[in-house]
């Protein structure tokens, strides 16, 4: 057990043998609960989420820091950590959508930054950076995560895109086809390349067609 070289946390590695006539050896460190300085920050900005009234600012905010963090930190250190709080993020994230300001929310740039954010997280680039643990999964389990994440974002932006369709027709003053279309291409582009789950960007586009192609007009 060591401190986690530049960020907070402990690293771990298990001393391990094979058999009794093989010397033992050092096991793959453990790097999960190593989080560098600029994620500790993420997640404190994910907490405070729910502490005021939720905007799109607040969200796009986290979004885009998700993102700048691991294009700063993968050319330095990036640690199985740093991803978690990232994962663990986008699903606060989504759930926190739900309750921001239907008129105000700028759901294009959301989706377009969500996507963005979620891009980096899985990014082929960094498979090493999430093999450094030792749990049973894990990989598996923040996959899991984010599949769940944007399948709820994608319904709470397509509730939002219906109310806020249903507002401008009562004016009778908004041109929605533009808006909608928008909405829908970028949930559309929102195609994520899995590291260990082929199919995963398949479903998710899947899930965001039916979705919202299916949502109350």
């Amino acid at each position: 057990m060591r401190p986690c070289p530049r960020a907070d946390g402990i690293a771990t590695r298990k001393c391990e043998y094979s058999s009794a006539s093989t010397p033992p050896y050092w096991g793959h460190p453990d790097m999960s609960n190593c989080v560098s300085q600029s994620f500790t920050d993420i997640k404190t900005k994910t907490k405070r989420l729910f502490e005021n009234k939720v905007s799109s600012a607040d969200i796009l905010e986290i979004a885009k820091d998700i993102r700048r963090s691991i294009f700063n930190q993968s050319g330095v250190l990036l640690y199985a950590g740093d991803l978690t709080v990232a994962t663990d993020s986008v699903h606060v994230i989504a759930q926190a959508i739900k309750n921001i300001d239907a008129v105000e929310a700028n759901l294009i740039e959301i989706t377009q930054t969500y996507g963005a954010a979620i891009g980096s997280i899985i990014d082929p680039k960094l498979s090493d950076v999430w093999t450094y643990t030792s749990a049973q999964g894990y990989l598996d389990s923040k996959v899991t995560s984010i599949l769940s994440s944007v399948e709820q974002l994608s319904t709470h932006v397509a509730e939002h895109a219906a109310n806020l369709r249903t507002a401008r027709r009562k004016r009778e003053t908004f041109q929605e086809t533009t808006l909608f279309e928008g909405i829908d291409n970028n949930l559309s582009s929102l195609t994520l390349t899995p590291l260990t789950h082929p199919t995963l960007g398949e479903r998710l586009q899947s899930s965001y067609h039916k979705r919202f192609l299916t949502s109350p007009s």
